[in-house]
C-alpha cells in the first residue's frame, strides 16, 4: 500500500513489491491470493516489456509454481511451458534460470498424470545441469534429487539409486545437519533402501534405521512430502519388527500428511507412496 501510493501500481517497484508479495503467500499456501498477484504483475511486465522478455518469463514461472500449489495443474502447464519457451528464445536452454522451470513443468505433468511428458523434462532437466554446473553444485544436486524421486513413484528402484545417492552426498558436504534440503535426500536414500530388498545390500535396513535417528531431532524442520516420507519408512520398520500397533499409526499420521499437502485431483496422491499404496 505505502509504494502504491508513493509510485504509482504502473511504476516497477510497485509490481516488482507485487510479484514479491505473491511468490511469498504462494509458499505459504495461499494460492489464491498468490495468484491474483502474480497475475496482476504479470500483466504490468507484459505491458512494459512485451511478450518476449527474459523477465516476463521468470514472473510467469512464479505464477505457474503457484498455480501447480493450489492443485490449478491444467492452468499451470500453459503458463510454464510459454515461460519455458520465452526463456530459451531470450537466453538459450544452457541457462539456470530455463533448467528452474523445466523442473515445475515436469511436476505439472506428473500431477496431470502425463508422466512420459514429465520423465522426458526431468531427463533434460538433469543433462543441462551436468553440462553447465560443476559436480558438487547444489542445483545439480536437486536436479539429481527431484529426478530420482520421480523414478521410485514410478518404481524404478535401479535407476533413481544413483541419483538419490549422489544427491544425499552432495547436500550432505554442503548443508548443516537441520537443513530441510539435506533431510529430505536423507531420507529418501533411506526409503529405497527398504523398498527394494533384491537391490540393496545386506545392512541397508541398518543404514536406514541410522538415518532416520539422524533426521529424528529435526522432523520440524521436514516439507509435508519429505515428513510422509519419513513416516513411510519409519513405517516399514515399525512392521519388520512387529510393532503392527505403531505401524497402523504411522500410516494414518502419513495419509493425513499427504492429503492436507496433495490435492485431489494430484495424480501423486497415488504413486507418492514409495512402500505402500493408499489406502
Amino acid at each position: 500500500a505505502i509504494k502504491e501510493k508513493r509510485f504509482g501500481t504502473s511504476h516497477p517497484r510497485y509490481f516488482n513489491t507485487t510479484e514479491l508479495l505473491g511468490e511469498a503467500l504462494g509458499q505459504l499456501g495461499k494460492t489464491e491470493e498468490a495468484e491474483k498477484l502474480l497475475r496482476e504483475a504479470l500483466a504490468a511486465r507484459r505491458k512494459i516489456h512485451g511478450d518476449k522478455n527474459a523477465r516476463v518469463a521468470l514472473t510467469m514461472r512464479h505464477l505457474g509454481v503457484a498455480l501447480m500449489a493450489g492443485g490449478k495443474f491444467a492452468a499451470a502447464i500453459p503458463i510454464l511451458e510459454e515461460s519455458l519457451s520465452i526463456s530459451a528464445n531470450a537466453n538459450g536452454v544452457r541457462t539456470a534460470i530455463y533448467v528452474s522451470t523445466l523442473m515445475p513443468l515436469a511436476e505439472a505433468f506428473e500431477s496431470a498424470g502425463r508422466v512420459d511428458e514429465a520423465e522426458k523434462l526431468f531427463t533434460q532437466a538433469l543433462a543441462i545441469s551436468i553440462e553447465i554446473l560443476p559436480p558438487s553444485h547444489l542445483s545439480l544436486a536437486e536436479a539429481r534429487y527431484n529426478f530420482g524421486k520421480f523414478l521410485m513413484r514410478r518404481a524404478s528402484m535401479a535407476r533413481a539409486k544413483p541419483m538419490l545417492f549422489e544427491a544425499e552426498s552432495a547436500r550432505i558436504a554442503k548443508l548443516a545437519v537441520d537443513d530441510p534440503v539435506r533431510l529430505q535426500s536423507v531420507v529418501a536414500v533411506a526409503a529405497w533402501q527398504i523398498s527394494e530388498p533384491e537391490l540393496s545390500h545386506a545392512n541397508d535396513s541398518r543404514d536406514a534405521v541410522a538415518r532416520l535417528n539422524q533426521v529424528a531431532p529435526f522432523a520440524n524442520n521436514f516439507h509435508p512430502l519429505d515428513k510422509a516420507d519419513w513416516l513411510q519408512v519409519s513405517q516399514r520398520l515399525a512392521l519388520a519388527k512387529g510393532d503392527t500397533q505403531s505401524a497402523a499409526q504411522l500410516l494414518v499420521t502419513r495419509q493425513e500428511t499427504l492429503r492436507k499437502y496433495l490435492h485431489t485431483g494430484d495424480a501423486r496422491l497415488q504413486t507418492a507412496s514409495l512402500i505402500f499404496p493408499l489406502k
